[in-house]
């Protein structure tokens, strides 16, 4: 590819990433809103003072699972599909003949799920003590507040339940949006390498970077402060460019990955990742 091939191929595989960003955003909003119920449900006079040691046990991942796994039949089917018909395109018809015809979306599925649920524990485990943190910091403040105040239980208990309510819709609205993004880049590259392999074709796998000030970087001159991940330097440097064989890891992100969003990184290197993956041919020697 040249770099405007790059650029173009980024943009279009953000812009349809973006559009079911845009659902996932609704459906996480509604899950993570879900998870505080039970504990306004909770709130009481009697209950207000063992508030923080309860939420353990109110918070749950209940619906975390289902979602992520939504999140991927969702998404991860579509790029899977996309994925495999662009391979079997350039590879010919022959292809898909050998194959025995096109896979169904029930078969993408299983193949996404089946890598999902060997690693999706990680973040079940992640989103749900991060509501869990964010419930007990609400509610330690609203009990300081509440003594400084000279409040007592009935009228400290009015305030956690207003307090809740309006800061964890307030979090609620940048959580869901950063873990729609995150699970969403996820589910795209994980199907779009599902796909790609199972078309039997001799290929590397690319890692591709976004392609604006946004991206991660080491170094000054992006958007955002440097961190300690790399995604904008160019291979051999950084991990723009890196190939690599389809069954192993890209490294040049500081760590090993089958795939930009791969959960096995650590969160500074996936969470709101907009990196994709591409593919070139492996030409055999004659």
């Amino acid at each position: 590819m040249t770099e405007r091939q790059r650029i173009l191929y980024w943009r279009k595989t953000q812009a349809k990433r973006n559009r079911f960003t845009k659902q996932m955003i609704r459906e996480w909003k509604s899950v993570l809103m879900h998870q505080i119920q039970p504990v306004i449900d909770e709130i009481s006079e009697s209950t207000i003072r063992d508030m923080e040691a309860r939420i353990p046990q109110l918070i749950t991942s209940d619906l975390i699972e289902p979602q992520l796994e939504r999140n991927a039949e969702v998404v991860g089917v579509y790029f899977a599909r996309v994925s495999f018909n662009a391979v079997s395109k350039a590879a010919g018809p022959e292809m898909i003949h050998k194959m025995g015809g096109m896979p169904t979306d029930e078969h993408w599925l299983r193949q996404v799920m089946q890598y999902l649920k060997l690693t999706a524990g990680v973040r079940i485990t992640a989103i749900t003590d991060a509501s869990k943190e964010l419930a007990v910091k609400i509610i330690q403040a609203t009990l300081q507040e509440g003594a400084a105040e000279g409040m007592g239980t009935s009228q400290i208990s009015v305030l956690l339940r207003d307090n809740l309510n309006k800061q964890w819709g307030k979090f609620t609205t940048y959580r869901a949006a950063r873990i729609a993004r995150t699970e969403t880049t996820m589910a795209s590259n994980l199907g779009s390498l599902t796909g790609a392999k199972e078309t039997g074709e001799p290929m590397l796998k690319v890692w591709l970077s976004a392609r604006d000030s946004r991206t991660r970087r080491t170094t000054r001159g992006g958007k955002y402060e440097p961190g300690r991940y790399d995604h904008y330097g160019k291979f051999p440097m950084g991990p723009d460019g890196e190939k690599v064989e389809m069954d192993k890891p890209f490294v040049k992100t500081g760590e090993s990955l089958q795939y930009p969003g791969d959960y096995a990184g650590s969160a500074g290197n996936v969470i709101n990742c907009r990196c994709t993956v591409t593919y070139e041919p492996i030409i055999k020697d004659e």
